[in-house]
């Protein structure tokens, strides 16, 4: 899809093997990133393979290296996967990409009318959810989408009364403390 693009810190492409390994360098600190499931780097193994298709390719290889950050497994990781698994990647960065192409159509940047606000909280609730993602979003600080599950996280901390509810020490493992 080309709206599914990015750059590869390195790319590079073993002839012997049939493989290309995407390398990304994160430098910062304060978010782990981890390498498994990590759709940055599915869009940009699945480029890479498609770059090289007609040299052969059996494997993607993708690599984060992360030197200031602090993982169990070091600051370099990867993963490997077959072209069998990278053409499943490659279905489900379809799917999605049809999803965003699809809600961006009903999406209106600064809806005047009654009507066009109503449409767009219609389009919030069935476009929008919140999550671990909405960390580096530019609009976090003002989506309603995003308050409401924060709301609702901090209201799990409370009782009806308003009083905080913690679960007894005790009970907790030494992972939960």
């Amino acid at each position: 899809d080309p709206d599914l693009w990015g750059t590869g810190d390195e790319i590079i492409y073993d002839e012997a093997a049939q493989s290309v390994e995407i390398v990304d360098l994160k430098y910062g600190r304060g978010v782990v990133v981890e390498v498994d499931n990590n759709p940055q780097l599915t869009i940009y193994g699945s480029s890479a393979a498609q770059r090289f298709h007609n040299r052969g390719v059996k494997s993607v290889t993708m690599t984060i290296i992360q030197p200031r950050a602090d993982h169990p497994k070091g600051p370099i990781r990867s993963i490997t996967v077959d072209m069998g698994v990278m053409r499943g990647s490659d279905d489900s960065l379809r799917e999605a990409a049809a999803r965003v192409k699809a809600a961006s159509k009903g999406f209106v940047r600064d809806p005047q009318t009654p009507a066009m606000k109503s449409a767009m909280g219609k389009w919030r609730r069935e476009n929008l959810n919140a999550g671990e993602w909405c960390r580096f979003c530019a609009v976090g600080g003002f989506c309603d989408v995003r308050a409401q599950a924060n709301l609702e996280l901090a209201q799990a901390e409370f009782s009806p009364a308003g009083d905080v509810v913690l679960q007894d020490p005790s009970s907790m493992s030494a992972t939960d403390l």
